[in-house]
């Protein structure tokens, strides 16, 4: 079989079609695994079954299947494979042999022409040569491109028609009824988030993403997406408080895009109607994007190191679940990105924007000395000082942490020092300071702490 008849039987087995299969509804996904549900509204004058093709990831298991009231559920089993599906994935697989034998032959010819000593040919023999080695490489590219098409077409009618199921029914007066089933497809889905940082406004803006891509062999057009920011458990009560679940609809086209953020005494979701979900594509989907007022400060770590962090605390009217990836903007540039810690509803949230490089901060050890007394007393002595500058245009308030040791016996005593009062002392040992910095001003203060051994 030459080349161009085989791709002529690849157009013809690309070109059929699939029947029996539930018309898509709704996608509902979690962080772990994704549920389709599709419906389909069999004829059953003269029959009392249902013929239904699925995917082969179907789970007879993992399958369900509900039915208009008036009708009941005999019996769920599965038929033989379709033939015809059978047929098909066959003659692919015998192109996909075909092509492979090809390349082997070519792959020969080529290594052959390789050998040639061209040294001893002529000018007419090097056109030829060229000319016969670049058509066996074109052949071998052109051999494998249809390998890649003819696996991607067996891997689609694999997933599209893989399992044949007879539903029994009984019904009552009823001749079409509405039959919903709902299965497991491969999606992956995570939540990703912008955000922005406006210092003249005081203002956060936070945008809430979702990647979605699912696989289920179909194209979903004009379907309900339900995305829960959590994984699917087994059990029955509720999921604990802070889960949030979105709900979600894509446009299409041109399409009326209506979006609404409910929030239950049980749950909250965004409502976004008109979406459609490639099968095998990625898709980015805007949830929300809000706004909320902001107070912009300084944070600084001395115990970790001297950096000076922009941080912004806020209030938000709605729970924000983390990600594992948020981008971080401050005023219109772009600063990195980083993991996103959630964001409590109705609580001060706080979010770090990189470094201020307008702060200039050192730390310096002044005093670090021990002494003993000659009654074996034994006193350690250590100081440090901080030089803090505002290059700000306005003042900006200044928030720095360090630590001193914690004493795990009655022998040994710490007594903390400072040249400015502290804000609080931490059990575990964390000193805090605040202070405010007016423009272009410097603060520098000292302390340290006084180890006394017994």
């Amino acid at each position: 079989m030459r080349i161009k008849e085989a791709v002529l039987l690849f157009v013809l087995i690309v070109g059929l079609s699939y029947a029996g299969f539930p018309v898509s509804e709704k996608l509902v996904v979690y962080k772990d695994r994704a549920f389709l549900v599709g419906k389909i509204s069999p004829d059953l004058t003269d029959k009392k079954s249902v013929d239904i093709n699925l995917p082969l990831y179907t789970d007879l298991r993992q399958l369900k299947i509900s039915v208009d009231e008036g009708c009941q559920i005999e019996q769920i089993k599965e038929g033989d494979t379709d033939s015809k599906i059978k047929d098909k994935i066959k003659k692919l697989e015998a192109q996909i042999d075909f092509f492979k034998d090809q390349i082997k032959t070519v792959e020969k010819e080529i290594s052959l022409l390789e050998k040639l000593d061209l040294n001893k040919a002529g000018i007419k023999s090097l056109d030829l040569f060229s000319e016969r080695y670049f058509k066996k490489l074109q052949e071998k590219r052109t051999a494998q491109q249809f390998i890649a098409q003819l696996e991607d077409q067996i891997k689609k009618l694999r997933k599209r028609a893989g399992r044949h199921f007879v539903i029994d029914l009984a019904c009552k007066g009823i001749t079409r009824p509405v039959i919903k089933i709902t299965m497991q497809p491969p999606v992956k889905a995570f939540q990703k988030y912008t955000i922005y940082g406006d210092t003249a406004k005081n203002m956060v803006k936070i945008t809430s993403r979702i990647f979605v891509r699912q696989d289920s062999g179909f194209d979903l057009q004009g379907i309900d997406l339900v995305y829960y920011s959590y994984r699917k458990t087994p059990s029955v009560s509720p999921p604990q408080r802070g889960f949030v679940p979105f709900v979600e609809r894509k446009m299409k086209g041109l399409k009326k895009v209506e979006k609404e953020y409910v929030e239950t005494t049980s749950k909250a979701y965004f409502s976004v109607k008109n979406i459609d979900l490639q099968n095998g594509k990625e898709n980015l989907i805007t949830l929300s994007s809000i706004s909320y007022p902001a107070e912009f400060s300084v944070f600084i770590d001395g115990d970790r190191t001297v950096t000076p962090f922009l941080k912004a605390t806020f209030k938000t009217d709605r729970f924000y679940p983390s990600s594992y990836r948020a981008d971080f903007y401050i005023d219109g540039v772009y600063i990195g990105s980083d993991r996103f810690k959630p964001l409590l509803q109705n609580a001060e949230n706080s979010l770090f924007f990189g470094e201020d490089l307008f702060i200039n901060v050192s730390k310096e050890k002044i005093k670090d000395f021990t002494e003993k007394s000659i009654f074996g007393t034994k006193k350690t002595t250590k100081e440090w000082r901080y030089q803090i500058k505002n290059n700000h245009k306005k003042g900006i308030r200044i928030t720095v942490v360090d630590k001193i040791p914690v004493s795990t016996s009655e022998k040994i005593q710490i007594k903390p020092f400072s040249s400015i009062k502290w804000k609080k002392i931490k059990p575990d040992g964390t000193v805090v300071w605040e202070f405010f910095i007016s423009p272009s001003q410097e603060r520098v203060f000292s302390f340290g702490y006084i180890i006394t051994e017994k």
